[in-house]
């Protein structure tokens, strides 16, 4: 489980710094195929997954990035599941450019 858990934080990773490549016009999130894999999900679970569904529906795919990001601890889910959530969220890293480190930035200027 740890060695799957490692792999699906290192596809994460990869998916949010290469985020910035590419026409981001060009991007789509397929959430059909998400709604598909999570329509049999545990009533928790699929809580979950539509709360970042909706986030996403409305264009806060930071906000819809972070929520779906919790299921991937979750032991419960399927293998098809998991794939749709981490095609899910490569997906949404192609839409949300990394934040700056607060280091690299610094504080806001004091009035």
């Amino acid at each position: 489980m740890r060695l799957i858990s490692s792999w699906m934080w290192a596809v994460l990773a990869v998916g949010i710094v290469s985020g910035g490549c590419g026409n981001k016009a060009s991007s789509k999130v397929d959430v059909k195929s998400f709604e598909a894999a999570f329509s049999t999900a545990k009533p928790k679970v699929k809580a979950v997954a539509d709360k970042g569904v909706s986030a996403i529906k409305s264009a806060d795919y930071r906000g819809g990035f972070a929520e779906l990001a919790t299921l991937l601890k979750n032991e419960e889910l399927s293998a098809e599941q998991k794939e749709a959530l981490q095609t899910m969220l490569h997906q949404l890293s192609q839409l949300v450019p990394p934040r700056p480190a607060m280091s690299a930035v610094g504080p806001p200027p004091e009035k």
